[in-house]
């Protein structure tokens, strides 16, 4: 594929309409000013959808626009649990995030859908149904034994479908097609209700204690189990704060 024809590919993708979200989930939590109570949240949001291309023959792939953005703990041991993981069921089961531990090659934190990972095969003229399940969580947890900030600490991380990114004539790589007639439309919904869930119990002062010793000993015990070469990374990581990453450019051109 020239540089030349993905060019035109991308004119085509961007041809495309933009669309609001058909579905979306985020999860936020703050943690108060040199509070040691762990705070956390969950949400989650279901949708059947239906998608039917016309105009053309035979079979194509389109690539739908699916972004996830969790968080990892990059806190410097300010927190024993800081982050929160963003899946999706559909394509594929996809998971990022981690509150346990710091950001990596495999788990960077985040995912959006390129053609070689989550292109959709269709033909013309034949429905499509399809149920997808968006869940974010966050959660902090402070090291009772790190002063904490002398400002409140928050996260939030989030997952979006916002429908169709693009179509191509060729699997796992965007080739040249007239983008076809279609239509994708949501046939159910649900989410999760906050207000429903029962709230969380604040220990008492003296249970908390013991709380506190509990968390105390399991992050000692998993620290203590790194290799020496993660622990001095762990101890030196510095960035404290973050947000959802924002959507990067898609599509570098390359001379293929």
């Amino acid at each position: 594929m020239t540089t030349g024809q993905q060019f035109a590919s991308l004119l085509l993708c961007s041809a495309l309409p933009l669309s609001a979200s058909l579905l979306s989930v985020s999860s936020s939590v703050t943690e108060p000013t040199g509070s040691l109570t762990p705070v956390s949240d969950s949400e989650s949001a279901t949708g059947t959808f239906t998608f039917l291309a016309t105009g053309g023959t035979g079979s194509a792939y389109w690539m739908p626009d699916l972004e996830l953005n969790g968080l990892t703990n990059e806190s410097n041991n300010l927190d024993l649990e800081d982050g929160g993981f963003v899946t999706s069921s559909w394509p594929f089961f996809i998971d990022v995030g981690d509150p346990y531990g710091w950001a990596s090659p495999q788990d960077p934190g985040f995912f959006y859908c390129e053609p070689q990972n989550c292109e959709i095969p269709f033909t013309y003229g034949v429905e499509q149904t399809f149920t997808i399940t968006l869940t974010a969580s966050s959660i902090i947890i402070p090291n009772p034994i790190i002063p904490q900030l002398p400002w409140p600490q928050g996260l939030t991380t989030s997952a979006e479908f916002n429908g169709v990114l693009s179509f191509s004539s060729c699997p796992e790589q965007l080739c040249l097609i007239v983008p076809p007639t279609y239509s994708l439309e949501q046939v159910t919904a649900e989410s999760s209700d906050p207000s429903s869930d029962p709230p969380t119990p604040v220990p008492e002062p003296a249970s908390w204690i013991n709380v506190t010793s509990a968390l105390m000993l399991i992050w000692f015990s998993r620290f203590s189990r790194l290799p020496k070469s993660r622990q001095s990374r762990l101890r030196n990581f510095a960035p404290l704060h973050r947000e959802s990453r924002s959507k990067a450019a898609r599509y570098p051109l390359s001379s293929d």
